[in-house]
Order: structure tokens, then C-alpha cells, then sequence
């Protein structure tokens, strides 16, 4: 006859230890980490484009117009993935905005050095209820064509 025993340590007692956080324990950890913004915002344009395009959001409506309402608290972009159909030097820039162009506020840049796709680990901290954009900023030889930028914010939920 065998016999179960359940365990059902509570959070704060289970230890964990990983690199880069100040949590040491599974309780902690999960308010440092928060919530993540599910699995990210996706961004495009289509054609060759020239410096200073606005990028559009699914629908093939314009960011800086109509962005994506951020809906977590205490926001921040902390990954930037690039790709392009051509290999070429370009940033590309992120904003926030109230809709409609209203109060543009630049929150980072990245620099894609002469490739066609990078992905870039940042910190840009972003405001809750405000809207994102995406820009194609400077570009070396204008050879930018089908551009995609996808975003992975975390925040929390309370």
C-alpha cells in the first residue's frame, strides 16, 4: 500500500536565485517580473520606404495616428525585433502618444547595422493608457523595403 503526501510550500518560502533579478524567492520573483504583454505588438510597412516613415499596426493603420493602447501598469519595451528585406543600416524608433499624433514622446531608438534582421534587448519605460508608434528614423542608402518591428513589453497588473 503506497501513500501520497502532498507538499504545498507557500511562495515566499521556496527559494530561487537567477541572474539579473534581486528576488530570492518565487513570491518576489513574480512581482518583479510582472506580467508580460502578451506575445508582443507587431508593426510593418510594405515597399521600399524612406527615412521618417511611420510604420503601420495590423489593419494597415498608421501608428502615429492610431498606435496600440498600452494596458499594463508600469510598462516597459523591453525587446525590439527588427527585419528587412534588404541588408542595410537604419534605426528605427519608438514613441508614445496620446492617438492622433497628440503628444509624440520619443521612448528609444535601436541601430540595425547592416543586416537584414536583429533583435535588440532594451529598457524603454512607457506610460499606461498612452498609444505606441513605431518609425523607420534614418536610413544609409534608403534600402529599407517590407519592414517589420515587433515589441515585447512587461508592466504588472496591479
Amino acid at each position: 500500500m503506497s501513500r501520497r503526501v502532498e507538499f504545498s510550500p507557500d511562495a515566499q518560502e521556496v527559494s530561487l536565485e537567477v541572474e539579473g533579478y534581486t528576488s530570492d524567492n518565487v513570491a518576489d520573483a513574480f512581482a518583479e517580473v510582472g506580467a508580460s504583454a502578451s506575445p508582443g505588438f507587431n508593426f510593418g510597412r510594405s515597399g521600399n520606404l524612406s527615412s521618417n516613415t511611420w510604420l503601420r499596426r495590423p489593419g494597415n493603420v498608421p501608428s502615429n495616428r492610431a498606435g496600440v493602447t498600452i494596458n499594463i501598469l508600469n510598462p516597459a519595451v523591453v525587446n525590439v525585433a527588427v527585419a528587412n528585406r534588404n541588408v542595410e543600416t537604419f534605426d528605427v524608433e519608438i514613441y508614445e502618444h496620446d492617438g492622433n499624433e497628440v503628444n509624440l514622446t520619443l521612448l528609444g531608438t535601436v541601430n540595425v547595422i547592416n543586416a537584414t534582421s536583429q533583435t535588440f534587448n532594451v529598457n524603454f519605460p512607457a506610460t499606461n493608457g498612452r498609444q505606441l508608434a513605431v518609425r523607420l528614423g534614418s536610413t544609409s542608402s534608403g534600402n529599407v523595403r517590407d519592414l517589420g518591428v515587433d515589441l515585447t513589453l512587461i508592466g504588472n497588473n496591479s
